[in-house]
């Protein structure tokens, strides 16, 4: 992100200070994200970075600070227009969360446009109570 000009260097430093206080790891059915963000002068523009993973990573269960997840895929968000806005992105996200099959396309997806298409398309996928 940094390198496409959506943040600064310091972005990575404050998203992981922010993690440590306010840990993002969502347990989501089948396959655990987290969504890793920070509120900072040091985002340019506003965009997400996404990491499907090889090997799970741990994060704090951002329900149950006692409870760590294995992590499979990591959303790094970062906001320029603010808050309100920023809690407008979290909420797409978690509608998209709760949508297994969709979660298991983009784990699945073996390019980056079969990726951003499913991305994109949430409403392709049913939505689970």
């Amino acid at each position: 992100m940094q390198d496409a000009g959506y943040i600064g260097p310091m972005y990575g430093y404050e998203a992981l200070a922010r993690e440590r206080e306010f840990p993002t790891g969502l347990p989501c059915e089948e396959i655990p994200v987290a969504i890793p963000h920070a509120f900072s002068d040091d985002v340019k523009k506003t965009g997400v970075a996404v990491a499907v993973l090889d090997e799970p990573v741990e994060f704090v269960n951002m329900g149950d600070n006692e409870d760590m997840l294995q992590v499979e895929m990591v959303i790094l968000m970062a906001n320029a227009d603010g808050g309100d806005s920023h809690m407008d992105d979290l909420q797409e996200l978690m509608v998209m969360f709760s949508r297994p099959e969709l979660l298991k396309k983009l784990r699945n997806a073996e390019t980056v446009d079969e990726f951003a298409y499913y991305f994109e398309h949430p409403e392709l996928f049913e939505e689970e109570e």
